[in-house]
């Protein structure tokens, strides 16, 4: 069962002790801290980026607490990475919020992650793309990936599939793939013609034989609501940030 939540902030989704949520742009207009002032630098991010994190974890500290965050470099490419996986390169901090601290870690050249353990929170920055979310109910294995048009065109679903069928347990009849705010196939045109980023990655799941029960559309457009930040409409260098968690 899927518990829907949606404020001025986020909408989110509580399923079976995970939560995902995806922010809207009033967590920006709502920052206590002018944005011409926020200094907050994380090495491998746009300000805008930086803007986006700072904001939603000045508000919701609470939820990020003894907790790291993990987040993809965003190439558009179709690397997929486990949280604690040997040889793979990435950056590691520490962001000062209010009276808290919280560990991050920045994966290279990737745009998905794996994790199965509860002290870490993924998240990635999205103003049209998917943010895909895959959570495998029974082994508690739970993943977020950036999937966008040249993600899809060049095999990001595939790699996916390699690596969850790679995890040494999982259950692809447990596993949902729920997608989160994202530009609708109206508002999507490439060379002329509509484009279904949902319609495509859905066709591309079920090749996997991933069920329809399996899978579920927010069915947010970002570019038609108008809470969230849509680069196709404004041309906004601002994301949204989606996160998902044990609880």
């Amino acid at each position: 069962m899927i518990k829907y939540e949606k404020n001025n902030f986020f909408v989110s989704f509580k399923v079976e002790g995970f939560l995902l949520l995806t922010t809207t742009k009033e967590i920006i207009v709502q920052n206590s801290l002018p944005l011409k002032e926020c200094n907050v630098v994380i090495p491998y991010l746009t300000k805008e980026k930086c803007i986006s994190l700072y904001s939603f974890l000045t508000k919701y500290v609470d939820l990020f607490a003894n907790k790291t965050i993990l987040m993809c470099e965003q190439i558009h490419g179709v690397n997929i990475i486990y949280a604690n996986q040997k040889n793979v390169d990435f950056f590691s901090g520490i962001l000062q919020i209010n009276n808290s601290t919280v560990g991050y870690k920045i994966f290279f050249q990737s745009d998905g992650i794996i994790s199965n353990s509860k002290q870490d929170i993924i998240a990635i920055f999205t103003a049209d793309c998917i943010p895909l979310f895959v959570i495998d109910n029974k082994n508690k294995w739970f993943a977020l990936v950036h999937v966008g048009r040249k993600g899809l065109q060049n095999g990001i679903v595939q790699h996916l599939f390699e690596k969850l069928f790679s995890l040494p347990s999982f259950s692809l009849k447990d596993t949902l793939f729920i997608v989160g705010p994202h530009i609708c196939k109206d508002c999507y045109y490439v060379n002329g013609e509509k484009y279904s980023l949902v319609d495509i990655l859905f066709s591309q799941l079920k090749f996997f034989n991933i069920k329809h029960s399996q899978l579920i559309d927010t069915e947010i457009c970002t570019f038609h609501n108008k809470q969230f930040f849509s680069y196709r409409r404004d041309t906004t260098s601002y994301r949204a940030v989606s996160v998902i968690t044990q609880l």
